[in-house]
């Protein structure tokens, strides 16, 4: 009986999702990537392909716009905790405009996937008129009604209908694995870009070793490997994909950084010596390959020339 009722749900949910071409290169010849097997509600997507022309990792069947803001307003993250844990960013948040200023006059910046605005308002501290684009209603009442920040548009960066050119500096932090169209999120984000203005983009990076492990561990055991990254995300990049997309959106990717989070090596107790052994030997060639490895990936990009013209 609990089998018939997980087909059952399997195939109400197929009706809810899309069934899409590859984003990069709009082929429809992919293979199995990987799949979440736990049963429990929250879980968004459940199958990863990976396109055998271009190499692009996408949930497929992937959710609808409307199944995800549905899933952000409702289930993640909780406001409450996301508040512990942003509080807690504003150092981090204060060392990025510091950095900034340094290298940059002051301007428009807009930063989608904004959440509570948290990292917008310490902008405006350093003097930087702020926008933010953020598809939760509760993170995004959050950011105008007790942040007291203006500029805040809840929905998707297309529907904001910005002005050709406005940006001077636009972040997208761990944001574009999130969207239904990236392509055409890097196509409008060029078009609202000053010509001489910055993207910054940060997000999970697929193509390192403890990644690869897994799989391979998975291969061993005849299984299907788990999910790439988190089950929410509708895009799962490498930085060669990565690459690929920005530069095909009229954007170029002038600097690429690779890295692990602090503490990412470290063994905990009751680790077993096979476990030891991968993050010792991991941690070794992170230390050589200093810069070309890591779970996380952030570029700074620019505008092409004659772009969007």
């Amino acid at each position: 009986m609990r089998e018939l009722g997980a087909m059952a749900e399997d195939l109400f949910r197929l009706k809810e999702f899309l069934n899409i071409n590859c984003n990069l290169c709009g082929g429809n010849d992919y293979e199995i990537y990987g799949c979440e097997e736990s049963m429990a509600k929250h879980i968004v997507h459940r199958t990863v392909v990976r396109c055998k022309k271009c190499g692009l990792v996408y949930s497929n069947p992937q959710a609808t716009r409307e199944i995800l803001q549905d899933f952000y307003n409702a289930t993640y993250p909780d406001l409450s905790k996301y508040l512990e844990h942003v509080e807690r960013l504003k150092p981090y948040h204060q060392t990025f405009f510091s950095s900034l200023k340094e290298r940059r006059k002051r301007g428009r910046f807009l930063d989608i996937g904004c959440a509570t605005g948290h990292l917008l308002k310490v902008g405006q501290e350093f003097g930087w008129d702020v926008y933010g684009v953020e598809l939760s209603e509760t993170f995004s009442r959050y950011a105008r009604e007790t942040l007291g920040l203006r500029n805040i548009f809840t929905g998707e960066l297309s529907e904001a209908h910005y002005p050709d050119r406005f940006f001077d500096y636009i972040n997208m932090w761990h944001t574009i694995e999130h969207v239904n169209d990236p392509t055409q999120v890097l196509i409008e984000v060029a078009r609202i870009m000053k010509d001489d203005a910055e993207l910054n983009i940060g997000l999970p990076n697929i193509a390192e070793p403890y990644h690869w492990v897994e799989r391979f561990s998975s291969w061993l055991k005849g299984k299907t490997p788990g999910m790439p990254s988190s089950d929410h995300h509708t895009y799962h990049f490498t930085h060669t994909t990565l690459r690929k997309m920005v530069e095909k959106t009229g954007l170029v990717i002038d600097e690429m950084r690779l890295y692990y989070d602090p503490g990412e090596h470290d063994i905990a107790d009751g680790t077993n010596w096979k476990g030891k052994l991968e993050k010792r030997l991991i941690a070794l060639l992170a230390r050589v390959f200093r810069n070309r490895m890591g779970f996380k990936m952030s570029a700074r990009v620019l505008k092409q020339a004659g772009a969007c013209e």
